[in-house]
Parts: C-alpha cells; structure tokens; sequence
C-alpha cells in the first residue's frame, strides 16, 4: 500500500511530463510526499494521463467537437485519459485525507467551493444539455460501443468548462458526481435559485 504523508521537500517532475504534466507533479507532491517507488510510478502515469488528455482537449477546442455532424474521434481518447488520471489519483488515495506524522486524528475536511454567476451560468447550459440527451439506452454487456448524441458531446465540453471555472481537484471530473441530487449539483441548483435564475 503506497504511504502519503504531509510533504516536506518534492521532488522535481521525472523528464517524462510536458508542461501540464509537470504542474500536476508539483502541485500533489507540494501537498504530499509518496514515498515508494510504485507510488510515484502511479504518479507519473496520472500526470502523462493529464499530459495526454490536455493535449486531445486543445485539439479538439481547435477543431471543434463535432466535425461534419459527428463527435470528433478524439474526445472518446480525451475521457479515457481523464477517467484513467481520476483512477490512477484514486489508487494513490488522494482523493482521502493525506495522513500526518503527528499524534491524533486530523480534523475534518471540506471542500470549499466559490460559485461564480458564470459557474452558474455554465451549470445552467450543462444542466439544459443533459435534458436534452437523445442518446440510445447503453447495453451494459457492450457499453464501450455506445456513441454519445451531440447534446452528451457538448455537456461534456461545458463539464470541463464548469470544472475548471470552479477550480476543482481532478477526481471531481467524474460525471457520475455532478447527477442530481449529488452535493455538487445541489449546491449550484441553490446558487442558481439566489441569484433567480431557476425557480
């Protein structure tokens, strides 16, 4: 099992990683030291996930997400990049609260998230979009061969928008943690609701 315990020094990026890579490096080891070598292999692999899907996000901001009326080839690759940094951060358990040297239980830990009107704003448009999905029903035998419908491959466009206006963590990418009734969706339905923009 991989230890993370508070960070003291980090160690520089491995020559791996390009820039965004190199930024998520430092950014989890500025807050936690892995000590093994496993560990810091999951590590890399994570950060060249985010290399990777970052790269397939600016070429498909580039081109745009449907090309001729369908979803561009590289937004399936974009998501199983994203989906395999989430998991790979999630063997690591840096989605936990890191463990401390020091003697006691931590104490508690929340996310605090600062909601923008244009966080709301983008909320509002994924939300419409995922109203609108016309998708087929997915086969749970085969459902890597389900192909999104043009109101999924927008949502999700708006999702990473939303995610990065909100300046989450990676793991809460997951589309599955933004469903209704979930913390994150509540808590922008009220923001929506102040500002008078739902019912």
């Amino acid at each position: 099992m991989t230890k993370i315990v508070a960070l003291s020094t980090p160690p520089q990026p491995p020559s791996s990683l390009a820039e965004h890579g190199a930024k998520l490096w430092r950014s989890i080891l500025k807050q936690y030291r892995i000590e093994d070598a496993g560990g810091l292999a999951i590590l890399e692999q994570a950060c060249i996930a985010r290399d990777r899907s970052t790269s397939y996000a600016a070429t498909i901001k580039r081109d745009g997400a449907m090309i001729r009326g369908k979803p561009h080839a590289l937004l399936r690759h974009e998501r199983e990049e994203r989906l395999a940094e989430v998991r790979l951060l999630q063997r690591l358990g840096l989605n936990l609260e890191a463990l401390h040297p020091s003697v006691g239980r931590p104490a508690g830990k929340t996310t605090r998230i600062e909601i923008s009107e244009g966080a709301v704003a983008l909320f509002l448009e994924m939300e419409a979009l995922r109203q609108s999905c016309c998708c087929e029903p997915v086969d749970p035998k085969r459902y890597w061969l389900h192909e999104p419908c043009a109101h999924c491959v927008a949502r999700r466009k708006v999702h990473i928008d939303l995610h990065n206006e909100l300046g989450l963590r990676p793991w809460f990418m997951i589309l599955g943690l933004w469903a209704p009734g979930k913390p994150l969706w509540k808590a922008l339905q009220a923001a929506a609701k102040e500002l008078r923009l739902v019912p």
